[in-house]
């Protein structure tokens, strides 16, 4: 046959390429955009997933994972369960001691509010004229530990702190706590 026998119709104008196509650099380009992009959210989710999360590892209150949310002052109650950071009052004592890393939250149930009457007599603590714990002196070290000495009401803006474990490093070794710095915490997981 004769090549100038084929009608000009039959000869196609381009070959049809078969298989994947090689990528372009713009589309290379997008595509590792994308993956830097959707790196950059898991990132950030997680960032903020483990910014709530509260780990328990003293043994005043239950081992376990715990969740933070924030609330507004007006929102505690007694009994609600809070994070809050080492009061300035004792930090220093916390970190030359070595009760918690710097930078860790205590974890604690409210005892009491503004407006409660929350007295402390010798080692007896009382909330609202009814026992509520008791004041150690010294660490488990025997180290000596500041004390609360308070007899009144609790003023607005201010929680007392204690927890089930009378060895607990609450409200009997630093006073009240001011609520603008409280978590509300709830139990994830406990053990």
């Amino acid at each position: 046959m004769n090549f100038a026998s084929f009608p000009l119709e039959s000869v196609p104008a381009r070959a049809e390429r078969r298989g994947p196509r090689p990528l372009g650099r713009p589309r290379a380009l997008s595509m590792v955009l994308g993956a830097l992009v959707a790196t950059a959210l898991v990132t950030a989710a997680a960032a903020a997933l483990a910014s709530h999360l509260l780990i328990n590892v003293t043994r005043s209150m239950p081992l376990g994972i715990y969740w933070m949310r924030g609330g507004s002052p007006c929102s505690f109650a007694r009994h609600d369960l809070v994070a809050f950071p080492v009061p300035p009052s004792v930090k220093g004592l916390v970190l030359e001691r070595h009760y918690l890393m710097a930078g860790a939250l205590l974890l604690k149930p409210i005892a009491a509010v503004a407006g409660d009457v929350v007295c402390i007599d010798g080692d007896a603590l009382t909330i609202g004229g009814e026992p509520a714990g008791w004041l150690r002196s010294g660490d488990s070290e025997g180290r000596v530990l500041p004390r609360d000495a308070r007899c009144g009401v609790l003023p607005p803006g201010l929680v007392y702190v204690l927890a089930p474990d009378s060895r607990s490093f609450d409200s009997r070794v630093f006073g009240p706590v001011a609520v603008h710095t409280l978590s509300q915490v709830t139990p994830l997981w406990t053990f």
